[in-house]
């Protein structure tokens, strides 16, 4: 049985080839993504929405006498079920949604009200910078640790700022945040993509270090080459 190649822009984040009336190539990637904020609201949500579900059962079961007192521990197991279910629902919900062009001369940033455009001509690189609060939380996260030892507590770590990233686009040097990112996995996930597509436009156009995706690219022209 014949099995087809994946390619390289198959899976997340979406990514469509395009080739205009003039054979130019280009590059579209849909991202959708977290940032911290919207996990934290996402858990406070969740929260919020599966204790209500959970005190209406609550009352049920101990106002109503007809029902067992066991119930009430399948009230509980059925907060905690909840909680994760709305906690991914929300997140589903509170994702943002961007969309990137590359270009043989531009690299597009689609925004309203309008886009941001890079020139690729000029000395450009993508990279991931970690979150500007990232120190804030480590610092918050060791003051919390001192004081619950005292109080002979242990202090759970929660990662938001920490496990997050700025996408950047750096241009002749500068740094440009397009965008911010929750989880490394996502964040590296995007990164690696838009440098991808990146690369194979170089190689496609015969710019230094592309890398090519056919035969036909292996190769460029050289002056004093034989045709």
């Amino acid at each position: 049985m014949k099995q087809a190649i994946l390619t390289p822009f198959c899976g997340k984040p979406e990514t469509t080839k395009h080739i205009d009336s003039n054979g130019d190539l280009s590059f579209i990637v849909k991202t959708r993504s977290l940032i911290p904020e919207a996990v934290f609201a996402a858990k406070m949500m969740a929260w919020i929405m599966a204790m209500f579900i959970s005190l209406i059962g609550f009352a049920y079961v101990v106002g109503n006498e007809d029902v067992h007192g066991g119930y009430l521990v399948i009230v509980i197991y059925l907060g905690f079920i909840l909680y994760e279910c709305f906690f991914n629902l929300w997140k589903e919900i509170l994702k943002q949604s961007k969309v990137f062009e590359i270009t043989k001369d531009h690299f597009i940033v689609k925004h309203w009200p309008r886009d941001k455009i890079f020139d690729r001509k000029l000395d450009h690189k993508i990279s991931l910078l970690p979150h500007r609060l990232t120190r804030w939380e480590e610092d918050q996260y060791e003051l919390e640790c001192k004081r619950k030892e005292k109080l002979g507590k242990v202090h759970e770590r929660e990662r938001l700022f920490t496990d997050s990233y700025h996408l950047s686009y750096e241009y002749l040097g500068q740094t440009n945040i397009l965008l911010t990112i929750f989880s490394v996995g996502e964040a590296v996930c995007i990164a690696s993509r838009l440098r991808a597509c990146n690369d194979v436009l170089d190689a496609h156009y015969g710019i230094a270090n592309g890398t090519p995706i056919s035969p036909d690219q292996q190769w460029q022209d050289r002056s004093g080459d034989i045709d």
